[in-house]
């Protein structure tokens, strides 16, 4: 299902591997986000801004997030206290997405007309591995290997099915770029890296891909 303009982007590779004896696959990962399972950590530093999260569990499970932004002439530090653990996060020019296992979350930093805040839960079994937020779009790789594409106010776009697992996603302006991991782990092997640009004036998508050493 999804789009097939999205599809058309291709988001396939020839990239093959052959598993190397003590060789682990690279679970995935958010870039610049600390280890996972500490009561304060780091979920996202990129150049919008940073994302401190305090989770606790008594008397009851809530995350509160730290925001401090690197233009403060637009927006200023802030918080948000969530009632449930948030376990990944990212900064776009428009808001925060976050996620807590299935459950999806996007807020805004200024609601204005048909853009407002927007929540989405994933399918049973289907987890959020990563996040991506470019100009006037959301995403979000999953568990199922799937890529699904978010516009605005939470608007469906498209869900793509990936070559393999997600090790990570960035984003930047209308472009995405995907690793994941295109066979068994190699000391030798790079990752693939997929680009598609999901531009609200190329709805078509273009993609390039590139290999990438593991690391």
């Amino acid at each position: 299902d999804g789009d097939a303009g999205y599809r058309r982007s291709g988001f396939v590779s020839g990239y093959g591997a052959t598993a190397d004896v003590g060789t682990e696959m690279q679970p995935p990962f958010m870039p610049s986000a600390t280890q996972s399972g500490a009561n304060r950590r780091f979920l996202v530093w990129n150049h919008f801004g940073s994302i401190v999260a305090r989770t606790e569990e008594f008397p009851s499970v809530q995350t509160s997030m730290e925001m401090d932004f690197v233009d403060t002439s637009l927006f200023k530090p802030f918080s948000i206290t969530q009632p449930i653990a948030i376990d990944l996060a990212t900064l776009g020019p428009h808001g925060v997405f976050t996620s807590s296992r299935g459950f999806l979350q996007f807020q805004m930093f200024q609601k204005f007309g048909t853009k407002s805040d927007w929540a989405h839960n994933l399918g049973d079994g289907e987890l959020a591995v990563s996040l991506a937020v470019g100009d006037h779009w959301s995403a979000v790789a999953t568990n199922t290997r799937r890529l699904r594409l978010f516009g605005e106010a939470g608007a469906k776009l498209a869900v793509l099915s990936l070559p393999g697992p997600v090790v990570s996603m960035c984003a930047h302006g209308p472009l995405l770029g995907v690793f994941f991991h295109s066979g068994l782990p190699s000391a030798t092997n790079g990752l693939p890296l997929s680009f598609s640009d999901l531009g609200a004036k190329s709805k078509r998508g273009s993609t390039d891909e590139a290999a990438a050493t593991q690391t």
